[in-house]
């Protein structure tokens, strides 16, 4: 934790400060501190840069070492122990969307919902903003802000039963992966019987039609042009 003498140097314009990640190419990132004057969380190996503005100057900087607390950890470090805990849209693994949204308002992007050995997904925390065919469903989420080297992309098949099977319930039901997902704080998958999701897997014997799902009514191959939901996956 940084932490100001005075809570209000920062906003005031007097001096500024930023923090660059201990990762290969990070670059710094400016910092407003909170009301209270405290900068948190703040990991090992991260470096704290701060620069008085014309005209002021800093009378002493002292640094202390606080209680230890829990090294950062990324996508890449995830394991099956770390299914159901959030992504922050700033590459971290957080316990909880309170402590992602701690460090920034919006921070907590997805929950980790599979994991098998170092290939796992983790689901985005609520739908996209609209129903779309599924070529505006493909590229919707191939376009969302990606998290650190990780990309977003519509879930295939394959990838919404590993889900499934990996939050306590079959392959083919969703039910376990959808209280998973709500019990974390996301926003539940659309359970009514008429609403369907996208998959990105093509059906094999037509180009022109996709599966998709509904929690109710399970798999159905529907033709491209149709609207269904999007929930979008990073793979890691």
């Amino acid at each position: 934790t940084f932490k100001a003498l005075t809570a209000n140097t920062i906003q005031a314009g007097k001096a500024t400060v930023t923090v660059t990640d201990n990762t290969e190419g990070a670059t710094a990132q400016p910092k407003t501190l909170g009301d209270d004057g405290k900068l948190t969380p703040l990991y090992e190996g991260q470096t704290i840069t701060l620069t008085a503005q014309t005209g002021y100057k800093f009378r002493t900087v002292t640094a202390k070492k606080g209680a230890a607390a829990a090294t950062a950890r990324t996508l890449a470090d995830a394991t099956a122990d770390d299914l159901g805990k959030i992504v922050g849209a700033d590459g971290y693994i957080y316990d909880t969307k309170a402590d992602a949204e701690a460090v920034a308002t919006g921070n907590a992007v997805a929950m980790i919902a599979y994991v098998d050995g170092s290939h796992g997904l983790a689901i985005a925390l609520a739908d996209e903003s609209l129903t779309m065919d599924w070529a505006t469903a493909k590229s919707t989420c191939e376009n969302k802000t990606a998290v650190g080297t990780y990309t977003w992309h519509l879930p295939s098949k394959a990838e919404w039963m590993q889900m499934c099977s990996a939050n306590g319930g079959s392959d083919l039901s969703f039910s376990g992966l959808n209280t998973a997902i709500t019990n974390v704080g996301g926003n539940a998958l659309i359970s009514s019987g008429e609403e369907y999701y996208w998959s990105s897997t093509e059906d094999a014997s037509s180009t022109n039609n996709a599966w998709d799902f509904s929690i109710v009514e399970g798999w159905l191959n529907s033709g491209k042009s149709y609207t269904d939901h999007v929930r979008a996956v990073l793979a890691f």
